[in-house]
């Protein structure tokens, strides 16, 4: 069952309190750090509404500038919840005309999507279909909350004081990641998948015609991997450290049988080139 999740841009795919903090600043050099925006009308006193959105809208239309990096973790914290089945939509709070810009900054940073939404209406996206928000707008997550989706996103000043209406601040995208898995894993019954090592017999393996299955070679090297199938594999040559998202590490090399099973986000970890004869099931 394909599960979807709606993802924010702005204070959660990047500082994007920095980038508006100097904008401001060339309105109003009197303007406080956001550390001292507690509330969301933060321009009263120092500019005008239009002003602000302006300055708002100048950093939208510049998006794919190299200065505006994305969070470190905001590449894996996409690419793991797409491993786990996610259908990712990206959804902002800005004005379509910026979709160029988006598309292209999104792209170069390789963080991944099925769809882009820009309006300033993204909560007409909540429906029963949508299993998570990731936020940094409290009145957003509220809204989530109200059609009971699980709602999230990263702590900042103007959405501490919220933090008990329904939904869950973190200081990472890797504490988020790990509370939508954990609570998916609860919500679907699931538990933690396990990688099967045994050592099989010379009968077995004839039985099961394993020297006819196709061969992969791969060199040392470390790197992410989701498996949409259950995979069988006998090692012929390696040795190989297999670490989960749930944190359990599993070794193994040349005459093991191990089994992969269907779903499993995984990091391989090759500590002597591998030769295997593999089956998908």
């Amino acid at each position: 069952m394909t599960k979807k999740v709606i993802v924010d841009i702005d204070n959660t795919l990047w500082h994007f309190c920095d980038a508006l903090y100097e904008e401001l600043r060339k309105i109003n050099k009197n303007f406080p750090a956001y550390d001292y925006w507690t509330h969301w009308d933060i321009w009263e006193g120092y500019c005008t509404e239009v002003e602000f959105y302006n300055a708002v809208n100048a950093i939208h239309l510049k998006q794919h500038h190299d200065n505006y990096l994305p969070y470190p973790e905001a590449r894996d914290f996409l690419s793991n919840l797409k491993d786990n089945g996610y259908h990712i939509t990206i959804a902002s709070h800005r004005s379509p005309d910026y979709k160029k810009q988006t598309e292209i900054w999104l792209d170069k940073h390789g963080l991944v999507y099925d769809e882009l939404h820009l309006s300033y209406q993204k909560t007409q996206l909540f429906n029963e279909s949508t299993d998570v928000v990731v936020d940094d707008s409290p009145h957003v997550l509220e809204e989530a909350v109200k059609k009971g989706i699980m709602a999230t996103g990263l702590l900042f000043p103007w959405n501490r004081d919220y933090h008990d209406n329904g939904f869950m601040l973190f200081n990472s995208l890797k504490e988020i990641l790990k509370y939508i898995l954990d609570r998916n894993l609860d919500r679907y019954g699931g538990k933690p998948m396990e990688i099967k090592v045994e050592k099989p017999t010379q009968q077995y393996l004839e039985e099961r015609k394993v020297s006819s299955w196709a061969i992969w070679e791969k060199e040392v090297s470390r790197f992410d991997w989701y498996y949409d199938a259950t995979e069988e594999c006998y090692l012929l040559e390696g040795d190989v450290v297999v670490e989960t998202k749930d944190g359990i590490k599993v070794q193994f090399g040349k005459g093991d049988f191990v089994t992969f099973p269907e779903g499993l986000s995984c990091v391989w970890d090759i500590k002597k080139p591998v030769k295997k004869h593999y089956n998908f099931r």
